[in-house]
């Protein structure tokens, strides 16, 4: 629902994608590099040329695996405690009193569609997408500060 996530490189492996293609993919950040995925709002904003992109973390075998060699690598070292997944991501959004529409600059390019990407004020978007996750209801009240 967010303008860009940014996922920089974890501890373990579990992040997956979704290519344009539907494809499920698992992602390793290279060091020293991010991952930047487009979220609804730069969909909103470029009117469908860019679609937004989407994630899941979960554990998968690879994990597990990362894990356990962690873990040992740990023991072996004679440390004690958790090994942790630590992972940064940040989700940026457009500001919720601006209004989101597509760039003038790209009206009339091949890919951009106006019509479903009406002018919307960004708050506005963002509470419609918490609804349909279900993560909001439309008698409650959106506010960033709670």
């Amino acid at each position: 629902m967010s303008f860009l996530t940014i996922h920089g490189k974890s501890r373990f492996p579990g992040l997956y994608i979704w290519l344009r293609n539907g494809t499920k993919a698992l992602v390793h950040v290279p060091d020293g590099c991010l991952l930047l995925q487009a979220g609804k709002q730069l969909e909103w904003l470029t009117g469908g040329l860019i679609t937004a992109g989407f994630h899941e973390v979960v554990v998968c075998d690879e994990t597990i695996a990362a894990y356990e060699a962690a873990k040992k690598r740990k023991e072996e070292a004679g440390q004690s405690g958790c090994v942790w997944r630590v992972s940064s991501t940040l989700f940026s959004h457009v500001a919720s009193d601006k209004v989101l529409v597509p760039f003038e600059q790209l009206v009339g390019q091949s890919g951009v569609n106006v019509e479903k990407y009406p002018p919307k004020k960004a708050g506005d978007q963002v509470r419609e997408e918490l609804e349909a996750l279900k993560l909001q209801t439309a008698k409650t009240v959106f506010n960033a500060y709670q």
